[in-house]
């Protein structure tokens, strides 16, 4: 069977004697997990987030999955951290949730809640620069210690 690669859509393919040649108009980037980055919204500042995992687990933004065909945004308002946010509830297996918010200061963990900040954002105007925490999914822990509260251990994978 003679298969023959034909030109298509974001590239062009040329043959002659030669040789070939693919030429692709706009080359795609690799992103890595939990990439932060710009997704304007309707002339607001908002930014999406390429999917990772914690423990096997998929975060969401507002009860969407990071992996969703459309790409959960969250709204930037002002300069702040986009963070991991993991729960544990007695009895299931930890992370019981994980997602993916966004505040001025990344919140105090508790015994039952961990954060962990994944990208810096700094607003002026419409203009958001982003300074990646972190490039890889994770591995997250949770230690309790007695009356102590807990502590929440994060590993890259």
């Amino acid at each position: 069977m003679n298969q023959k690669i034909q030109p298509g859509v974001g590239y062009t393919f040329t043959s002659d004697s030669r040789g070939q040649s693919l030429l692709i108009d706009q080359p795609g980037r690799r992103r890595h997990p939990f990439e932060v980055y710009s997704n304007p919204d309707n002339g607001s500042t908002a930014v999406s987030i390429f999917p990772g995992t914690v423990n096997g687990v998929m975060p969401q933004v507002s009860g969407s999955y990071l992996d969703a065909t459309t790409k959960p945004k969250l709204t930037i308002g002002s300069s702040g951290t986009v963070y991991l946010k993991v729960t544990r509830s007695s009895g299931q297996v930890f992370p019981t949730t994980v997602a993916v918010e966004f505040a001025s200061t990344v919140p105090a963990d508790t015994s039952t809640t961990g954060h962990f900040p994944i990208a810096s954002i700094t607003k002026t105007g419409n203009s958001l620069v982003i300074n990646q925490t972190i490039r890889s999914s994770l591995i997250a822990g949770r230690q309790a210690y007695g009356l102590s509260g807990a502590v929440f251990y994060w590993f890259n994978v």
